[in-house]
């Protein structure tokens, strides 16, 4: 009888020894590896895609847009017949891009390739209604 329960004993050590391992080793590894594929996948996605805004002003106005680098499809609306002006500039008050310069009614759809992600000024000169949509 004394044989089995050291049997027992050793049994049972062993099934909790391998318990803790498994627990302590193998489950740190998987999680890790999960974490660090989706912050990959979500840092990715951040990076590399536009996404969508849509602003209704009226009047003149510089508004603070963040693009992220690529190509960026703006659309201008502008439904007057007044002079309607539409210019894309860096922070610092550099001309990047003329997104729109004429006598409405005005409705552009542009690709403009953004060379670096970050904050860029959108200055619309106008009078009465507009909007930019970005898909």
């Amino acid at each position: 009888m004394s044989a089995i329960i050291k049997y027992a004993a050793v049994m049972i050590t062993a099934i909790l020894v391998i318990t803790v391992c498994v627990l302590f080793f193998g489950g740190n590894k998987t999680s890790s590896k999960i974490s660090a594929s989706a912050e990959k996948a979500v840092k990715l996605e951040a990076v590399t895609e536009q996404y969508n805004i849509f602003f209704n002003f009226n009047g003149d106005k510089t508004q603070i847009i963040d693009l992220i680098q690529g190509d960026a499809v703006l659309k201008l609306d502008y439904p007057g017949s007044s002079k309607f002006t539409a210019r894309l500039l860096n922070t610092d008050g550099t001309l990047f891009s003329i997104l729109a310069d004429k006598d409405g009614p005005v409705s552009e759809k542009q690709t403009v390739l953004i060379p670096a992600s970050g904050p860029y000024l959108l200055d619309v000169k106008t009078i009465g209604p507009w909007s930019l949509n970005r898909d």
